[in-house]
This record gives C-alpha cells, structure tokens and sequence, in this order.
C-alpha cells in the first residue's frame, strides 16, 4: 500500500531526521519503494547518495526514482536516473518501456518509439511495448500501423483494458464507429473499474451526438476517479454540446478549481459564457487562455466564435486567420470563419470558408447547415433544403441552436 500526501511525507522525514542513524537499509528501500512523490524521492536519494545500495538493487533504487520524479513532470530527472538504471541493466525491457513513456510524457516522440523498439526486440511478447509503441505511431497519424500493434498486444493478451480502449480510439479516428464501439465494450467488460475505456468510449458517443450516453460514462468515469479534472472538462463538453451551458460551465469550474491553467478548458468556459450572453466572463477566460497559450490554434478558434457572438467582426476575423495560419485548412476554424462572414452578410467569403469545411470533413453539420442558409438567399431553394436537411440528420439540434444564434432560415 502507498503512502501520499502531507501524512507520508510527515512520517518518512520523522525517520529521517532525529532518528536516522537507528534506519536500516531495508527500511529506506521499503520507503523508496511504497512511497509516492517527495517522500519516495528523500528515500531513494538517501540509499543512492550513502552508497549502501549496489548491483540490482541500485537499478530498483533508480527506477523507483525515476517514476516518482516522473509523477513530479521532472522529466529531465527522471530520464537521467533511467539512463543510469539501463546502462547497469540494458537487456531490461521494463526499464527501456518505461523510459520511452517518460520521452513521451516529455514530448520526445522519436526517442520513446526508439525505446519501445527496444523494449520489443528484448521481449517480443512484451504487451504494453507494443501498445505504448502503437500509441505513438497514432500521434504521428500512422493508424494502420498502430492498429497493427495493438493487434498484437490483444494477442498477447486479450482481455487488456488499456489495448482494447486505444484500438477503439484508432478505429474512432478511421471513422469506423461500430468496431470502436466493440473495443471499447469489451475493454469495459474485461475491466469495469478501467476510467479511461469510459471516457473514451464517451468521447465516441459524443463524436456522434450521443450526449445523453456520453455523460452517462463520463458520470461512471468521474466516480471512479474524481479527481481528474479532464473528465470534469469532457463531460461539460457533452452538456455544452446538447445546449445545457449552465451545467457546462458548473464542470468546467470544477476541472479549473484541479488545474486552473488548463487553457483548453478556459476558453471553451468562455465559449459556454457567450453561448447564455455573459461576454464579460467570456472574454475573461478567452483572453486568459490567450495569455497562457498564444499560438493555440484551438483557442483562437474559440475565441473568434466568442467575439462573432458578440458582434465584434473585425476582431474575430483577426482570430479566426490568425488559428488558420497555425493550423491550416482546420475544418473548425473555417465553419467558424464561414459564420463571421454569414453573419457581415459577405456571402462569397462565407461560402468559400463552408465548402473548404465540407471538402475536409463533410459531415460537418453546422457547415452544412450555413451552406444551406446561402444557396438560399442566393435563390437555389432545393440545394439549400437538402443542406439544411443533411444538416438536421446530423445533428438533430442544429437548426434550434444556430437559429438562437440569429441564423434562421
């Protein structure tokens, strides 16, 4: 059992202080082991620093180190004692895979994938290796590839919460939702206290406007590990997207109270603010996600959205080129620029900004829905039904929401 928080660390330095010479190695190597963070860290930096620790157990010492600055995101710390730790023990593959997910966590992609090769080529049937080098594969858009690793970690072990939850993203993100699904079932299944199969099979439901089942799983997520502020900030998404933006803007307060400079979830708070029309809070949490992330192509985007609603054109415009330069042809930035322009009646410029939407991703509803809106006006009243009706299957609240927004057919 771990020992944490201000108790732990309490205890280990009441021992380590006034009655440290009656400590024996054993019991500094039981607190380097069972401890967390600051405590886990006193502990082994003792036993390393007195010399009592050699051989094997000097590359544990390191290790258990390791992945307490690991938790502490010193990330730099962490790597150097997995070097010391690999180079007294290089033929061991936990040690390398571990190393590899700190490179990760650090955003080394390159150098994690090196060692989750080498965690391979050591141990071929070494199951989360392969998962944790099919993840990374995934960050570089390779799915196929990914999907082929997680494949044989399943083989290796198939009732594994953790592979079968990240094919299923991998299949999200091929848009084939049914075998996803399957994933992410099965991954519940085999483990029904794994949070993260919840949540990503939430994050699937709510790609395809199944709020209501979304925040059911986020719910189950959220009691079983409370304290995540991510989960707080998904699920108010969901609300945000099925139009309940009080209840949206309650979780995200929750997730910023557990990480108050999570940018992304202050400006979609601030999103959710010029949603009911409180601009002031709006701009507030937007121009602070701003601060704290400048060149976020995401919160630029957002905030575009915010100043549009509030009819400040020139200024959302500047926000919405500005996310198109960092991330260019994003679908989202484009709808949200196409409605800047809708809403300043500048058709063409409007037009242009939905179809370049549609060309990246065509089952954007509100794209669709705006595209309508303007062959309407320009006269072609059957191509803008079928937009607007194409729009409606997608997304059954469109017409209501955008309507609220001032854009009614």
């Amino acid at each position: 059992m771990r020992i944490s928080g201000v108790f732990a660390l309490i205890v280990l330095w009441a021992t380590l202080g006034s009655v440290a010479g009656a400590q024996t190695k054993d019991d500094l190597l039981e607190a380097c082991k069972a401890a967390d963070g600051d405590p886990a860290i006193a502990a082994c930096t003792r036993l390393l620093e007195s010399r009592a620790v050699s051989g094997t157990d000097r590359t544990l010492v390191l290790f258990n180190r390791a992945l307490a600055y690991r938790q502490k995101a010193l990330y730099d710390r962490a790597i150097h004692d997995f070097d010391e730790a690999v180079a007294l023990a290089p033929d061991n593959a936990r040690l390398i895979n571990e190393r590899g997910l700190t490179w990760d966590l650090q955003g080394s992609t390159d150098r994690a994938l090196v060692d989750f090769d080498r965690a391979i080529a050591l141990d071929a049937n070494y199951a989360d290796a392969h998962v944790n080098r099919g993840l990374v594969l995934a960050l570089k858009g390779q799915l196929d590839a990914a999907v082929a690793e997680y494949d044989r970690a399943i083989a290796l072990d198939p009732k594994s919460a953790r592979a079968l939850a990240v094919r299923g993203t991998a299949y999200a993100r091929k848009g084939l939702y049914d075998r996803a699904m399957e994933d992410f079932d099965k991954a519940i299944a085999a483990r029904p206290d794994y949070a993260p199969a919840l949540v990503l099979r939430g994050r699937a439901y709510a790609s395809e406007g199944l709020y209501d089942r979304a925040i059911s799983d986020y719910d189950q997520a959220i009691g079983l590990e409370p304290n995540r502020a991510l989960f707080y900030g998904l699920r108010g998404s969901a609300f945000g997207l099925r139009g309940d933006y009080e209840e949206a803007i309650r979780d995200y307060d929750r997730a910023l109270a557990l990480d108050p400079k999570d940018f992304e979830t202050l400006s979609v708070r601030g999103v959710a603010y010029s949603e009911i029309g409180s601009f002031k809070e709006a701009f507030r949490d937007l121009d602070r996600a701003v601060e704290l992330k400048p060149d976020s192509s995401f919160v630029l985007n957002n905030r575009c959205w915010a100043r549009m609603l509030a009819n400040r054109t020139t200024e959302a415009l500047a926000d919405c080129n500005r996310s198109l330069e960092l991330t260019p042809n994003d679908e989202h930035a484009l709808d949200s620029r196409g409605f800047v322009y809708l809403r300043a009646n500048e058709l063409a410029a409007a037009l242009r900004d939905f179809n370049a939407a549609l060309a990246v991703n065509p089952k954007i509803a509100s794209s669709l829905y705006g595209r309508g809106l303007i062959k309407r006006r320009n006269g072609d009243g059957q191509g803008g039904d079928a937009d607007l009706a194409a729009a409606e299957k997608l997304n059954p609240r469109m017409t209501a929401d955008l309507a609220r927004l001032g854009f009614k057919p």
